[in-house]
């Protein structure tokens, strides 16, 4: 078997040597490997690796908050900080946001 990129029905571009596909998965307790996300959409901020995904999930449990996008911004010797795109009703605000997070922070 050769393993390759398939381009179109006429194209197929095989592999030469080692491929790492940059994917992350997560074994679960049922012994189940569950693709977690690719590495190069991962944030990383000062050597952490944050899922901007988990962090969307959290924002949209804020109640007025409709849709949103976390990504990371550059931080210099930081790497990444990380930022959000917030669409929410106007009783939303940056404080709403951050206060939820406190509650959330300490609350684990």
């Amino acid at each position: 078997m050769t393993l390759g990129y398939l381009l179109d029905a006429d194209t197929f571009i095989p592999f030469e040597g080692k491929f790492t596909p940059d994917d992350i998965i997560e074994h679960r307790e049922n012994g189940e490997i569950a693709l977690a996300g690719r590495a190069s959409e991962w944030i990383n901020t000062a050597g952490k690796k944050v899922n901007p995904r988990e962090v969307e999930q959290v924002i949209l449990q804020i109640e007025g908050v409709r849709e949103v996008k976390v990504y990371g911004e550059p931080a210099g010797s930081r790497g990444e900080v990380v930022a959000a795109a917030i669409v929410a009703n106007g009783d939303v605000t940056r404080e709403t946001i951050r206060a939820s997070h406190r509650t959330r922070s300490r609350g684990s």
